[in-house]
């Protein structure tokens, strides 16, 4: 309600908007026999905030839960729980201050939420953060992949020393993964 009233969308005298319309009426009328384009919006979340939070921080930490026996090896075992502790109430924290205000105004993307805030700057820092996110969540993948499939395939074949073959070489499997697993995923229009 806060939200939409600093936003103008809500009137004094109790009526905001959103009611106005039943759930069965479009907004904008179409005509008969085209097919209405679909949009990212037009699904309907069902999402908890149980497993919204289980899913950020799946995305978060998936490679990052690596560097974890790193940090507790650095801090120490006390300070390194409730380091964590703290990061997982602010993870958890922001997730529901993000779902509250998307829920206030009925928005579900948060590039758009980003817009509804902060105007147009809001939306394009909204899609510079989730861009950055996304390229050091594959970096991160990828860098695994480089470290760690090497010796995977060195295991299965049974090797005991990296002769110098070409599926051995974790700059070779990062253009093998990335062109036949990551491209393909990335041509996909709908998810």
């Amino acid at each position: 309600m806060e939200l939409q009233k600093m936003n103008g969308h809500i009137r004094d005298d109790g009526f905001d908007g959103v009611d106005a319309m039943t759930e069965h009426e479009e907004f904008l009328p179409q005509k008969d026999g085209v097919k209405k384009e679909v949009h990212f919006t037009d699904f309907e979340g069902k999402t908890s905030f149980g497993m919204s939070v289980f899913n950020l921080s799946n995305a978060i930490m998936g490679s990052g839960i690596l560097g974890l026996a790193f940090g507790m090896a650095n801090t120490g075992v006390v300070v390194f729980v409730v380091l964590l502790c703290c990061i997982a109430v602010m993870s958890a924290y922001s997730i529901h201050l993000l779902l509250k205000s998307a829920g206030v105004v009925g928005i579900r993307a948060y590039e758009q939420l980003g817009n509804r805030a902060f105007g147009q700057p809001g939306k394009m820092l909204a899609a510079c953060v989730i861009t950055i996110h996304n390229i050091g969540a594959m970096s991160t993948y990828l860098y695994i992949v480089k470290s760690e499939l090497p010796l995977v395939i060195q295991a299965f074949l049974g090797k005991q020393v990296i002769t110098g073959e070409w599926f051995l070489n974790g700059n070779y499997l990062i253009i093998i993964v990335s062109a036949l697993v990551i491209f393909p995923l990335a041509l996909m229009r709908h998810l």
